[in-house]
């Protein structure tokens, strides 16, 4: 005999629960997958704008005073509470800091 259980007013086998567990594991990976496709584009894209904006001094002002709040606003969700959103965010602003900071230090050595 096969055991039953129930899930909401329905009942499944084992078998029919694990399939599930499958079919929802295959979407969390295919979502994951299109979402840092999204965030590598968006990466590249952050990237063509430091290296092409005209007052980069400017940009790394606004940064520095932006940032701080960026933070605290992602931080205010219940998703980004976890240690995995918070590292990747801080890594993505860390990296998107040293492109400006690398933009600027390449524009005072062509200067000198």
């Amino acid at each position: 005999m096969k055991d039953l259980h129930t899930v909401g007013e329905h009942t499944v086998t084992p078998e029919e629960a694990l399939q599930w567990a499958v079919e929802r594991i295959g979407m969390h990976e295919r979502a994951i997958a299109s979402m840092a496709g999204r965030l590598n584009g968006l990466a590249y894209a952050v990237q063509c704008l430091i290296a092409t904006h005209p007052k980069i001094e400017t940009m790394q002002l606004l940064w520095k005073q932006a940032l701080p709040e960026v933070v605290d606003e992602e931080m205010a969700g219940k998703l980004h509470q976890t240690s995995e959103y918070r590292q990747a965010l801080h890594s993505q602003m860390a990296m998107v800091q040293k492109t400006i900071d690398a933009r600027l230090e390449g524009q005072d050595q062509s200067t000198d």
